[in-house]
């Protein structure tokens, strides 16, 4: 039997929940909620998060480069290569090890935005900035896509473009599992606000404060998936016109309304039939 229309909104409401958290994967798998730096991974060491910021919201043609340069992005060599950060060399020596780790580390990168692209149609490196840090787990807050652009004549950089459709945006996958986990509720980002992205941080810092969580101010550059977000936002944008509808009711497990029979008392042939047919029919229908 059909519980009362407040009951199935619940029961669905409830289920759509579960379905967007299912979508968007909050277990260790997921490295928007469980982030670990790998051997491509870029961190941006200048300009420093104000700047990239700006820069990002011009949303203009980058380079990287190991090395200070006028319009370039600083790569900090990580623990995880054994290399130092900084200069090296002030020379354009290509056999420099620094610069040969960078172009290693920005090929990787390359390649795997370049193959996800192609065989599934879908742009999966962002520039992350801001890091949160909750009990040993790291999750970027705010995501920049970006658009990898390789062909430089120069030996120790990468063209990188940002992508012009969309616009720095909050880590779903964050504002889900701090809400699920912890009940807390981030605030929306809305820079046409008046909030920019800074005081946006500032605000995710206070927010995560009574979890001993820590924010990170900084920026760096990885492959991260979350394409199931866009099902995500239409279950939230479309959360009430859901539950009305039967067969997502119905899938929520609240059934079907019951409507009439579709077979009529009468019976009906479907082809036709002569005289002797007929008498057999009758026959076998009286026993």
């Amino acid at each position: 039997m059909q519980g009362t229309h407040s009951g199935q909104s619940t029961q669905t409401a409830q289920k759509l929940e579960h379905w967007k958290r299912r979508l968007l994967d909050l277990s260790g798998r997921n490295n928007l909620v469980n982030y670990h730096e790998t051997s491509r991974t870029l961190r941006i060491s200048s300009p420093d998060l104000a700047g990239a910021i700006k820069e990002l919201e011009q949303e203009t043609p980058i380079r990287v480069a190991q090395r200070r340069k006028a319009r370039r992005w600083v790569v900090q060599e990580t623990a995880r290569t054994g290399e130092s950060s900084g200069d090296r060399r002030t020379n354009e020596d290509t056999d420099d090890p620094a610069q040969a780790a960078l172009r290693k580390r920005v090929s990787r990168l390359y390649l795997k935005a370049r193959d996800h692209f192609q065989e599934q149609g879908l742009s999966t490196c962002f520039a992350a900035v801001g890091m949160v840090t909750i009990k040993e787990q790291q999750m970027p807050v705010l995501l920049q896509p970006l658009e990898l652009s390789r062909g430089s004549p120069e030996k120790d950089s990468i063209d990188i473009s940002f992508t012009p459709v969309e616009e720095l945006g909050l880590n779903p996958a964050l504002r889900e599992k701090l809400h699920h986990e912890h009940r807390i509720t981030l605030p929306a980002y809305a820079p046409q606000q008046g909030d920019g992205p800074v005081a946006y941080l500032d605000a995710v810092a206070k927010a995560i404060a009574p979890l001993d969580g820590t924010l990170e101010q900084s920026v760096l550059i990885d492959i991260f998936s979350y394409q199931k977000h866009i099902m995500v936002d239409d279950l939230t944008t479309h959360a009430q016109l859901a539950a009305k509808n039967p067969l997502v009711r119905a899938f929520a497990g609240e059934g079907l309304e019951q409507k009439q029979p579709l077979v009529r008392d009468e019976s009906i042939d479907l082809l036709p039939a002569d005289s002797s047919q007929k008498h057999a029919i009758e026959m076998a229908k009286a026993g």
